[in-house]
């Protein structure tokens, strides 16, 4: 199934891209604030806040990584899949602990 998600993302660069977490990050910011300027600001006092905080914190300095791209897309699935059974295992909800603003 993996394999074939590769192929059909390689064959719309739209898709692809999405696939880049930074791009991904980026495209999410726009899609939420929607005027360049804010997006810009938004993008740069993430990346800022990341830079001061990743050395005090693990899930920042995991998402630093992911930034970075020192993780692939299928990190990203394996970290994903294991929070998932650590919620169902452990009763948890991720969201609702961090709060409801996605």
């Amino acid at each position: 199934i993996t394999d074939l998600q590769k192929e059909d993302a390689s064959t719309d660069p739209a898709e692809r891209d999405s696939a880049i977490f930074p791009i991904f990050v980026l495209d999410h910011i726009s899609k939420r604030y929607g005027l360049q300027k804010l997006v810009d600001q938004t993008a740069w006092d993430l990346l800022y806040t990341v830079h001061c905080l990743r050395k005090n914190h693990l899930e920042i300095e995991i998402f630093a990584q992911f930034l970075q791209e020192w993780y692939d897309p299928d990190d990203l699935l394996f970290f994903m899949y294991l929070r998932s059974v650590i919620q169902k295992l452990l009763n948890v909800s991720f969201k609702n602990r961090w709060g409801s603003e996605s």
